[in-house]
């Protein structure tokens, strides 16, 4: 590859002028077979490891000209950026196609524990007003939006918002006294 043969100072002008006639026409084929074997099976994020390559370049002009072999500089960039991706790739937790909300929650892991949960927490919710109950068992247990339950009951939004937190927090203060403990969502 031809180097910027100039001034020992180089110009800005001369920098872009040997960045878009050289090192981008020269480079670019064998920094995409390189990215290639980078990312194998992957030809989309070959190329935008190139593209992050040469904007790299683009932003290090200086360092870039001066160096070298400027395509020795590329290709340790491309490998540092592969590097990055993979390890951003690793530390995502993995995705998943399926629905997989039933095995997320459950609210207990063996009958027994289900009944009593159940044993506790019905006591608590008939100690509830009529109204507080309602909106709390439809907004909680039958995963409704504020806007629905406000329409089914045919009160505003915001009483229903109201009636769920002052419900939220009676059952805390009524669950403790069984000595359950934590704080109300």
């Amino acid at each position: 590859m031809e180097t910027l043969e100039c001034d020992p100072q180089p110009t800005e002008a001369d920098l872009v002028t040997w960045y878009e006639r050289v090192l981008v026409p020269q480079s670019r084929p064998a920094l995409h077979r390189y990215a290639r074997r980078l990312v194998p099976g992957d030809p989309h994020r070959a190329e935008d490891l190139v593209q992050e390559t040469l904007l790299r370049a683009w932003r290090n002009l200086a360092s870039v000209a001066s160096s070298r072999s400027p395509q020795a500089w590329l290709s340790r960039v491309a490998h540092n950026l592969s590097i990055d991706q993979a390890r951003r790739v690793a530390a995502r937790p993995t995705e998943v196609a399926e629905d997989v909300t039933d095995t997320v929650w459950q609210p207990a892991e063996s009958l027994y524990d289900a009944a009593l949960d159940w044993a506790m927490l019905e006591p608590a919710l008939r100690s509830l007003s009529a109204v507080h109950r309602e909106a709390l068992l439809l907004v909680y247990y039958q995963d409704r939006t504020h806007r629905e339950v406000a329409t089914l009951l045919g009160v505003p939004a915001g009483t229903v918002k109201s009636r769920t937190h002052n419900a939220t927090r009676e059952l805390q203060r009524v669950l403790s006294g069984y000595g359950v403990t934590g704080s109300a969502a």
